[in-house]
């Protein structure tokens, strides 16, 4: 089964991120013994081994070939003698089933949201095949519409596996992962290139300055100090 959000926006790498956290998180519950997904992850290994979240969440779906439109079938090229070329299709083609309504709310407990109802609100009749078809496509062309606000929580982040050879930091009052940790000699101001000096002297030292520009414009500079 595929669901389709069709208010989220999202691109290539924030799909991916979403990806990975949910199945983060199907595996933590399924750790939890005695839990709806516990029982019902075992249910899916003693069918075949290979029905693990991994494989339950195509990852193609991400990268790669992407989701069917409905009611298209899936293809696939087979060589045949002498080298020729065929594409054979499964004959199993996408359907749509209806549309769920889900509600949300906040665990007043843990400050954590969670599912509070998902109910059927449409079935496979409540829209011609074409209206299905437009619905469920995902793919929208760049710039025709906004990215969804995108902000992940620490809780988020912490989720995501390092990429090669990163190493994270731990924040010393936060625990929050960090890439770098701060150094007393860097300082920061929020001044403007034009209206700080190109290099200031602070007893000793001569601290040069460096300047990067975001993509808003804001411009920021960092002081390193260096011997005369």
């Amino acid at each position: 089964f595929h669901l389709v959000w069709p208010q989220l926006i999202v691109d290539s790498d924030h799909a991916l991120v979403i990806r990975l956290v949910t199945l983060d998180l199907f595996s933590r519950e399924s750790a939890v013994p005695g839990s709806y997904l516990q029982l019902k992850n075992k249910e899916l290994m003693d069918i075949h081994d290979s029905n693990g979240w991994d494989g339950f969440f195509d990852k193609t779906t991400v990268g790669g070939n992407g989701l069917r439109l409905p009611y298209n079938d899936k293809g696939s090229i087979n060589l045949e003698p002498g080298g020729f070329k065929r594409t054979m299709f499964e004959k199993r083609p996408n359907r749509a089933i209806g549309r769920i309504r889900f509600d949300f709310e906040t665990d007043t407990s843990t400050g954590v949201g969670r599912v509070a109802s998902a109910q059927w609100v449409e079935d496979v009749d409540s829209h011609s095949i074409v209206d299905w078809i437009s619905m469920g496509s995902c793919r929208r062309c760049p710039g025709e519409v906004e990215l969804t606000p995108w902000k992940p929580l620490a809780e988020v982040v912490a989720m995501l596996p390092p990429k090669l050879g990163e190493q994270f930091l731990r924040h010393e009052s936060t625990g929050e992962r960090m890439m770098h940790r701060s150094l007393p000699q860097v300082r920061r101001c929020s001044l403007s290139p034009e209206a700080f000096p190109s290099s200031s002297s602070c007893g000793s030292k001569t601290y040069r300055t460096s300047f990067a520009t975001d993509a808003c414009g804001t411009s920021s500079c960092a002081l390193r100090a260096g011997g005369l």
